[in-house]
């Protein structure tokens, strides 16, 4: 009798399943790939869920998504597989954009290391670059330039096709530049993301570009150019 209470009680149940079932489910899984595709797919489809919800502004059920598809992934594979990393990644985002930042870092170093053990550099540079974005946020400015730096290192021998990503690292560290009053360096890393959105006809990122631009070139005292980038970046946003 005493059991049966026990088993009907949801918090026993859970553990129950988590302790008994999952290696059981684990093993199978590693045996029969088969097995776990439709639960793969539902991760997947959690993943495009939150990136629309962030992109809509809807942070906590973006992150509620995220937080369920990186759940399926752990009991499927561990938590030292890409998958599970690259949900982890998501989750970190928004909870950096929720101010919760020490608790993204320490999602991110988790995953950086799973990247690191898989050799993918691609992942790599992007842990490093959400890195410098909470270190900025954290106000540890010198931290938060050489991880950002390392980024752009990691992409620069495959600066075509990674082109995108280099110009959101670069713009990013120029911005940073900037809070540190470091103007003469910060331009142009931003003059050459600000090229790289016309081109691509990005015209949210070209006004921000111009708007830091125009920040930098009014520390220099320069205010002939922080007029005409403040009115460019005006037109832009």
């Amino acid at each position: 009798m005493l059991i049966r209470q026990q088993l009907n009680h949801y918090y026993f149940a859970a553990l129950i399943r988590v302790v008994v079932v999952m290696p059981f489910f684990q093993q199978a899984a590693a045996q029969n790939p088969d097995m776990v595709w439709s639960d793969t797919l539902s991760a997947e489809r959690l993943l495009d869920e939150s990136k629309k919800l962030n992109r809509a502004g809807q942070g906590p059920a973006a992150l509620e998504k995220a937080r369920q598809a990186l759940d399926i992934y752990t009991l499927l594979y561990g938590e030292n597989h890409v998958k599970p990393a690259k949900a982890r990644m998501f989750v970190a985002r928004e909870l950096r954009n929720q101010y919760q930042t020490a608790e993204a870092k320490a999602l991110i170093e988790q995953s950086l290391k799973v990247f690191e053990a898989a050799s993918d550099t691609s992942q790599i540079a992007r842990c490093y670059f959400h890195l410098g974005l909470c270190f900025r946020t954290l106000g540890r400015y010198a931290d938060a330039g050489r991880s950002l730096q390392t980024a752009i290192d990691l992409l620069r021998t495959d600066s075509i096709r990674q082109a995108s990503f280099l110009t959101d690292f670069r713009f990013t560290l120029g911005a940073l530049l900037i809070d540190q009053k470091n103007f003469i360096a910060a331009i142009p890393l931003l003059e050459a993301a600000r090229t790289y959105y016309v081109r691509t006809n990005n015209v949210y990122y070209q006004g921000l570009a111009a708007y830091h631009l125009g920040n930098a070139y009014f520390g220099l005292q320069d205010y002939a150019r922080a007029k005409e980038h403040f009115f460019s970046s005006l037109a832009n946003l």
